[in-house]
């Protein structure tokens, strides 16, 4: 009976191989297409990324992870955003791209490979749906998302709250924590208070509103050196 049972495992193991295989050989076929998904059926074609990737073992050839890098690296500069990301992550949760390759990535659409604050933030969101523990892992991927974010101003960081919110909702609470940790530390802040922030987004959002505000009716008021040296 185990001996059975050990063979039935086997052959199930060689079909599930085939079948990974099939999979990402077709994937290859369909890389140069991608670009074209309609977006109604982005999430959908993201998701499946995702399932291939928790499929992906270091059995898997090099040659096919040598064309998937080249199959992304030829992707237009058109590519819409989520897939940028979640094409870069696919890459390096396979091995053909490495930490900082896939940071680069991301960094390159933050830089203004898309015309609006909101989509170059939604690369991000597109890499965290393949794999959210790339965040907390990869300090260069925290780092380019940090300088991202610091370099917007209220009304660009309001634009980009919805796929931030959307790119940090698969973490754990446990990582949201380490997330913290790191940006404290970055900023010179204490945990202890990011901790004991409960702001909700609308909050956030108003308080932003009523800042840009005042700062408008200071400058009006002739106190706009004053503020250039707080700042």
């Amino acid at each position: 009976t185990a001996a059975i049972a050990s063979g039935g495992d086997e052959a199930l193991g060689q079909a599930c191989h085939a079948f990974r295989s099939q999979a990402f050989d077709r994937l290859l076929l369909l890389f140069p297409h991608l670009s074209r998904t309609p977006p109604d059926r982005m999430d959908a074609l993201v998701r499946a990324l995702a399932e291939l990737a928790a499929l992906a073992s270091d059995g898997d050839s090099a040659v096919r992870r040598e064309a998937l890098a080249a199959a992304a690296a030829d992707q237009p500069a058109s590519i819409p955003p989520t897939l940028l990301g979640a094409l870069a992550a696919f890459a390096g949760l396979l091995g053909a791209l490495n930490e900082d390759q896939v940071g680069e990535r991301i960094e390159q659409a933050f830089d203004g490979t898309y015309v609006e604050t909101g989509a170059r933030a939604a690369a991000l969101t597109g890499c965290l749906k393949i794999s959210p523990r790339l965040l907390v892992h990869s300090p260069r991927l925290m780092a380019v998302t940090d300088r991202f974010l610091t370099s917007l101003d209220n009304a660009d960081f309001l634009a980009v709250m919805p796929e931030l919110s959307l790119a940090l909702g698969p973490l754990s609470p446990t990582e949201i924590d380490r997330v913290a940790e790191w940006v404290a530390d970055r900023h010179g802040l204490s945990t202890r208070d990011l901790a004991a922030t409960d702001a909700t987004t609308a909050e956030v959002a108003a308080n932003l509103l009523l800042s840009d505000r005042l700062e408008d009716i200071w400058r009006r008021d002739g106190l706009g050196d004053w503020l250039a040296g707080a700042a």
